[in-house]
C-alpha cells in the first residue's frame, strides 16, 4: 500500500464517509459508511471528490419525492431512538435528500441486531436517474465505481467487497 493511500485511509477511518457508484444500467447509488462500512479503494483514493458530491446533495433538495423504508423506521424506533432523539425522517435527512435526486441510498448498519456485512437500502424515490442526469461533472466522479453485475433496484443489500477491493 502506498503512503498516499495509507494517509487517505487514516483521514476517513472511523468517520462518516459517503461514496457513490453506478450499477450495470448506469443508475446512481449512494453509500454511507456510518464510520465503519466497507469502502472501495477507488473511493478512498479520490475521497475529496466524494466529499464535494455529498456537500452538494445534502445542501439541496432534488425534484423527486423520497421516503424512508418502513423497516428502517421500525428499526429506528426500537433501537436507535435511544441514541438519537429525533424522528426517523429527521435522523435520515441526508439519505432522504440524496434520494430526492432519484439516487438509490444505502447505509451501513449501526444496529447490533443486523450483521455487518452489507449496506442496506434505507430510502426509495418516485423515480431514479442515470449517471447522464447528474449535474455538472459529477458523472465523472460517480462512474469510477461501477457494479457491472447488479441493478440497484434488485438489491436491498450490497457488499462492495464482493465486487471491489475494499478497506
Amino acid at each position: 500500500m502506498s503512503d498516499d493511500l495509507a494517509q487517505k485511509i487514516d483521514i476517513i477511518k472511523g468517520t462518516e464517509f459517503d461514496w457513490f457508484a453506478v450499477d450495470s444500467e448506469g443508475y446512481v447509488g449512494h453509500f454511507s459508511t456510518a464510520g465503519s462500512g466497507l469502502i472501495p479503494l477507488l473511493a478512498i483514493q479520490n475521497f475529496e471528490d466524494y466529499y464535494s458530491l455529498m456537500d452538494f446533495f445534502s445542501s439541496k433538495k432534488g425534484n423527486y419525492r423520497s421516503f424512508l423504508r418502513a423497516e428502517i423506521k421500525s428499526c429506528y424506533q426500537t433501537t436507535l431512538k435511544s441514541f438519537v432523539n429525533k424522528k426517523p425522517e429527521d435522523a435520515y435527512l441526508d439519505w432522504l435528500n440524496v434520494a430526492s435526486f432519484g439516487i438509490y441510498s444505502y447505509d451501513w448498519p449501526v444496529n447490533d441486531n443486523i450483521p455487518y456485512e452489507y449496506y442496506y437500502s434505507v430510502t426509495f424515490s418516485d423515480d431514479y436517474i442515470t449517471i447522464d442526469n447528474l449535474p455538472g461533472d459529477f458523472n465523472k466522479i460517480v462512474s469510477r465505481i461501477c457494479f457491472k453485475d447488479i441493478l440497484f433496484r434488485d438489491f436491498d443489500e450490497i457488499n462492495p467487497a464482493n465486487f471491489f477491493e475494499c478497506m
